[in-house]
């Protein structure tokens, strides 16, 4: 058998429905018809106390680190610092 097989008819791939595309439009919209315009006082994100734990046979998350960095943040200050400080946004959303 020869590795150079020629296929004669199209490949056809299956087509997104208008169902489809009308359903993820109209979640889209609901997302964005009522946005948070109103300043909040307190973090849109909060960490709750995180635990690792250590199995015998562990594998790591490339985003295992990111709550560990949070606490950091948190507990140097720099969260406070940052929402003080930096006019970034029209509206205060820490």
């Amino acid at each position: 058998m020869s590795n150079n097989f020629i296929r004669t008819e199209a490949f056809r791939v299956n087509g997104i429905s208008q169902q489809v595309l009308r359903n993820c439009k109209r979640r889209i919209q609901n997302r964005l018809a009522n946005p948070i315009l109103d300043p909040q006082p307190q973090p849109m994100f909060t960490a709750g106390s995180i635990h690792y734990e250590v199995a015998e046979r562990t594998r790591g998350l490339n985003c295992g680190g990111i709550g560990a960095i949070h606490q950091m943040v948190r507990n140097v200050g720099l969260i406070e610092a940052l929402d003080q400080n930096v006019k970034l946004f029209k509206v205060h959303l820490p």
